[in-house]
């Protein structure tokens, strides 16, 4: 089998392809779970309007991951790495290999603390003691 001439780029869109879908199924698996507390109809209470905003949190990551990953695919690191303050996230630290994203809306905040590591409750600050977002 022949790649053709930009094969590089072909594999690197499928990675960002996966990466997105894998990111959806998250998002679709922390909805559907509810933070472990089931479905609810209606927000009456305090802890369903908190697990909205957890919820709203969690997709402005999502949301901004495609961006991540074009930044540092382009200049093979995240060192300045920048992001526009209307997508709700800040940068709070970021270096050759590896960041700390953390959105800056109402808390509770959420945050994720490299390529690799998975999105929590909490902040940037102290990331051993977020919550994971599955409960």
């Amino acid at each position: 089998m022949t790649l053709p001439a930009d094969g590089e780029s072909v594999i690197t869109l499928k990675v960002w392809q996966l990466m997105v879908i894998g990111l959806g199924v998250l998002a679709a698996a922390y909805t559907l779970l509810g933070m472990g507390n089931g479905p609810s109809s209606t927000p009456s209470s305090s802890s369903s309007v908190v697990q909205q905003a957890q919820m709203n949190e969690l997709q402005q990551l999502v949301d901004v991951a495609p961006a991540v990953y074009a930044f540092h695919t382009k200049h093979t690191s995240y060192a300045g790495l920048k992001l526009a303050p209307a997508t709700g996230v800040a940068v709070v630290n970021a270096s050759k290999a590896t960041y700390c994203l953390e959105t800056t809306g109402a808390t509770p905040h959420v945050f994720k603390n490299g390529p690799t590591a998975h999105m929590m409750i909490g902040t940037c600050a102290s990331p051993a003691a977020g919550t994971p977002i599955s409960g």
